[in-house]
């Protein structure tokens, strides 16, 4: 992740604070107090520390995405959007032509469609930075699972989360060019997403693989 000043300006990497947690070293909290942190093994891989603060990075968590109908579940994600958007508010320059500067940021996700909105974030920040975007999208079958269970799994109600969900995310992450990479989690096994989200070049990591274990 870049880190940035109010304006949106990356800080200089004596003052970013991210790869202290990595590297160790003397954090100020809250109350004039100072953490020493030690390093992680991490911090030997030079391959993995070069990545640090090159790109921009957008975390979208859908762990409390629920409702009790298919519109309630799209508007969680949309509330969820409008939150993520408010983060980067030196982003409104790039929008200024097309909406107000009061409540900019809603502006946004109200006029786009939803399953367009991570797409244009990402676009959005790529303009900014001039380097391609991580897209992380945390819990992203808790949706489909709290449908499933609200729903039941061959009610239409639960069909239309679902494929609000995969537009949502295929949009995003396939055949954007403004993508670095994009990374989901969840409890699915993902084998059978290929071919729902229509994404090529994936890769399945599970914690019980041998590379995590080590």
């Amino acid at each position: 992740e870049i880190e940035v000043d109010d304006k949106g300006v990356p800080v200089s990497k004596e003052s970013a604070h991210n790869r202290l947690l990595f590297t160790g070293g003397c954090v100020d909290l809250s109350g004039g107090k100072i953490r020493k942190l030690e390093s992680l093994k991490i911090a030997q891989f030079a391959s993995a520390m070069d990545h640090q603060g090159k790109n921009p990075v957008i975390l979208l968590n859908l762990k409390q995405i629920t409702g009790i109908t298919c519109r309630e579940f799209e508007d969680a994600v949309l509330r969820n959007m409008r939150h993520l958007y408010a983060t980067y508010p030196y982003l409104n320059q790039y929008v200024m032509n097309n909406f107000t500067k009061k409540n900019c940021q809603s502006c946004i996700v109200d006029n786009i469609k939803l399953k367009n909105s991570l797409y244009f974030l990402s676009k959005l920040l790529f303009h900014h930075f001039k380097r391609t975007v991580y897209i992380f999208v945390d819990d992203f079958d808790t949706p489909i699972l709290n449908a499933y269970l609200k729903f039941g799994g061959k009610s239409e109600e639960f069909r239309d989360v679902c494929e609000m969900i995969y537009k949502f995310i295929r949009k995003a992450l396939r055949n954007n060019q403004y993508l670095e990479r994009g990374i989901l989690t969840g409890t699915f096994h993902f084998g059978w997403m290929n071919e729902i989200l229509s994404i090529s070049d994936v890769r399945h990591s599970s914690i019980v693989d041998m590379t995590f274990s080590k």
